[in-house]
């Protein structure tokens, strides 16, 4: 059995649960808001300027030729892709993307690029790899589980509809053969690392879909502080 094939199976109940979520469900039935579509567009864009800058650290630690040729064509995509899609949709809703260390980020989205950073200070190769590979392969996933169901909303049916593609699916078996290859290349101790990483993931991307249904916000202190002087006076 092939080493994605480990990690896809410790993550099934999960893989379901993402597949099925409200989230994904409401924009399949073009009844997600557009305020929920745009709060996940804010998030996701800052969550994908620092997935790109992660991939390029794990490109630094290749050791082949091809590998760094791999890995740049897949910064790439994310990078012009990914990114101009998030920036037309955005527009369309009016909402503004700002530049990643300008970003407010959403407690989740935070975390989630905290793990990826804590994987990227000190992981090897394989297991910044292994990290970053639940998400693309996830999209792919949803896509081709709703392919037969196109939103009526253009916008949704735009934003879903390329996830089922060739293209996508080609980057995604990339990512795949990329983690396997390097699986078989290191200890067992390195994989049972890899594997630990890719189920963080993995669950972290349920928990973006919540943050986004819900538009997550941090707790405002102040103003519950504000709000308990003058209930006092």
């Amino acid at each position: 059995m092939a080493f994605s094939d480990d990690l896809n199976r410790s993550v099934a109940p999960v893989w379901r649960a993402c597949i099925a979520h409200p989230f994904l469900e409401g924009i399949v039935s073009s009844t997600l808001t557009p305020a929920q579509f745009g709060f996940y567009l804010y998030q996701d864009a800052y969550f994908l300027a620092e997935d790109a800058r992660v991939m390029a650290i794990a490109a630094s630690r290749a050791t082949t030729l091809r590998q760094v040729a791999d890995l740049a064509r897949l910064i790439e995509n994310v990078n012009q892709a990914e990114q101009t899609r998030h920036r037309a949709f955005a527009a369309e809703l009016g909402v503004v993307l700002e530049d990643p260390a300008e970003a407010r980020p959403a407690p989740t989205a935070l975390a989630y690029v905290n793990h990826l950073r804590s994987v990227a200070l000190d992981g090897s190769l394989g297991e910044l790899l292994a990290a970053l590979l639940p998400c693309p392969w996830l999209y792919r996933d949803f896509g081709r589980h709703y392919v037969d169901r196109a939103p009526d909303n253009p916008m949704y049916r735009d934003w879903l509809a390329p996830y089922a593609g060739d293209e996508f699916d080609q980057r995604v078996r990339q990512q795949i053969a990329l983690v396997d290859a390097l699986a078989e290349q290191v200890s067992e101790a390195e994989r049972a690392r890899m594997k630990r990483h890719f189920v963080i993931s993995t669950r972290y991307e349920h928990l973006f879909f919540d943050m986004a249904f819900a538009m997550e916000a941090w707790p405002d202190f102040a103003s519950a502080a504000d709000e308990d002087v003058m209930a006092r006076a």
